[in-house]
């Protein structure tokens, strides 16, 4: 089938395309024939918009480095065996995967009990979480303080401290530039709020760094950074902030 003639024709007539061609150790450029064949399948893959599932990683993906090859299969839905390889989770290879989902083919636990890579995701982080307790409360949680925002980032002020309520924290208290405040806090009303020292510009004025200091005593974590600008004033009040803690900083 020089032409791939009969390819299109199947092609026509199926409901959806099953990549089985390539493996995991392919990492050579597609040339020649291979090349004019995937080009064919791609072409009649989009004009009847055919699903592909992948086997084990679509063709054209370097699954050790998530590079893609010109004439990548991209495939809706990706069915790799044991477990994920680098390049379904790196792009621009992880756009080529869809979902994944790793099918076990009984390859013993103990291959990999060396291997310190691991996916962040749902299955492996909720096992982590600490149980809460039926008589607990917010301050059984720990106390999160925020140094976020700014005049032209409000909205980071706002979605870094809802982020952290979101994720857990018992108590969160957003530690922000003052004319920012009034704005942020009518949203948010479920945090507290450390109105600071601020510049004519709306941002976190030098001085703001003694306030913050003394506040930060029975907080048990920091976050700074999210929409703070980059103001000669606020890099002069990170250092005097940053230089003196006493707790876990998230930058």
């Amino acid at each position: 089938d020089p032409a791939f003639a009969q390819l299109q024709s199947w092609l026509r007539e199926a409901s959806m395309v099953v990549d089985a061609l390539l493996g995991t150790g392919a990492n050579r450029p597609i040339a020649e024939q291979l090349a004019e064949l995937l080009h064919h399948v791609r072409t009649v893959q989009t004009e009847y918009k055919l699903p592909c599932v992948a086997v084990d990683c679509p063709s054209g993906l370097n699954c050790d480095t998530g590079a893609l090859d010109p004439h990548t299969l991209f495939a809706e839905q990706t069915v790799t065996f044991a477990y994920g390889k680098w390049g379904h989770y790196q792009f621009p290879g992880a756009e080529a995967c869809g979902q994944i989902t790793v099918a076990d083919i009984g390859i013993p636990a103990s291959v990999t009990t060396a291997s310190q890579t691991f996916v962040l995701n749902e299955q492996w982080l909720r096992p982590q979480l600490p149980q809460r307790s039926n008589n607990s409360h917010k301050g059984s949680f720990g106390k999160v303080m925020a140094v976020v925002g700014c005049m032209n980032y409000a909205g980071a002020a706002y979605l870094s401290c809802a982020a952290a309520g979101r994720v857990g924290a018992g108590l969160v208290t957003g530690a922000i530039p003052q004319p920012v405040w009034a704005p942020t806090a009518s949203k948010l009303t479920e945090a507290t709020w450390l109105p600071l020292p601020a510049t004519d510009t709306g941002h976190f004025d030098a001085t703001a760094a003694y306030p913050v200091g003394e506040a930060l005593a029975g907080y048990k974590a920091l976050l700074v950074g999210c929409g703070l600008g980059q103001t000669d004033s606020t890099g002069q009040f990170l250092h005097q902030l940053l230089g003196h803690l006493g707790l876990p900083p998230t930058v």
